[in-house]
């Protein structure tokens, strides 16, 4: 049996973004600055806490704070590219302090092309320290 080693880029992921584990499943893995700061930041915690939120608020009409306990941006972008909620979507906006236009609000697929955006672009700039 062979070592297997995979060499991952940001365009990787955000191509295989519904199917990541996959995509990391190596012996090791070769990642760019924005790949690895994507994957430290992935939180099955999170995973699971944004379908407990979404179950548990699915048929309100008003959106509840419970968005407020997520941590981690990388599962609030799987999320938004994979099944859109509005959870990450506050999530990302509120902590990422996305300018929003007052013909935006409200509208979900503009904010998500936003929040998404605004993520890809805070993994790009980044520092360590953060």
């Amino acid at each position: 049996m062979g070592f297997h080693k995979r060499t991952i880029h940001k365009e990787n992921i955000l191509e295989n973004i519904d199917n990541l584990d996959v995509l990391f499943h190596a012996d090791a893995l070769i990642m760019d600055d924005w790949s690895s700061k994507f994957k430290n930041d992935m939180s099955k915690k999170d995973r699971k806490l944004i379908d407990d939120i979404y179950e548990k608020n699915q048929f309100l009409s008003y959106h509840t704070d419970d968005y407020k306990q997520l941590s981690s941006l990388s599962e609030c972008l799987i999320s938004l590219m994979t099944e859109p909620r509005w959870a990450p979507l506050l999530y990302t906006l509120e902590r990422l302090e996305v300018d929003i236009k007052e013909e935006e609000r409200g509208r979900f697929h503009k904010l998500k092309a936003k929040a998404i955006d605004a993520i890809i672009k805070y993994y790009s700039i980044k520092k360590e320290s953060n």
